[in-house]
């Protein structure tokens, strides 16, 4: 199954984005293929609008690291 959560504020640990983003991820099974710009070639399955949320990558228990942001 492919899943994108769109338009959400995206806080990145990847050094090649800058740390908060508006952006895509992209999800392929259980593994993020994007984090920014969607792939053009990317169909997904599911829609997640996140327009008003903060998404954290990779991140669990945020309520304990993203102080350490």
């Amino acid at each position: 199954m492919k899943t994108v959560i769109k338009n959400g504020i995206v806080i990145s640990m990847d050094s090649k984005l800058p740390r908060v983003i508006r952006g895509d991820i992209a999800i392929e099974g259980r593994k993020i293929v994007s984090v920014g710009d969607l792939p053009a070639d990317f169909t997904a399955d599911r829609t997640i609008d996140a327009e008003t949320s903060i998404v954290l990558p990779c991140i669990i228990n945020a309520h304990c690291h993203l102080s350490m942001v």
